[in-house]
């Protein structure tokens, strides 16, 4: 196995709204695909409570990438 780039980074995120949490998973998403590695894995680790908005997040994130399908959790 073999890894180019490590980048570790911890963030936390407020929201006030599931809308707003969807929305900051749809504006990371177009951020990614505008770096250069929007073609390479990228390994995103989520916790939170449950009914925290993971998936609500996900499913942001989803459509700023451009996939369709139905993300579930």
């Amino acid at each position: 196995m073999h890894c180019g780039y490590v980048y570790k980074k911890k963030i936390n995120l407020i929201s006030n709204s599931p809308s707003e949490t969807k929305k900051i998973g749809q504006i990371l998403g177009k951020e990614i695909l505008k770096t250069k590695n929007a073609n390479k894995a990228i390994i995103l680790k989520l916790e939170g409570d449950l009914g925290g908005g993971k998936t609500t997040f996900l499913q942001g994130l989803a459509k700023g990438l451009g996939i369709k399908e139905k993300i579930l959790s």
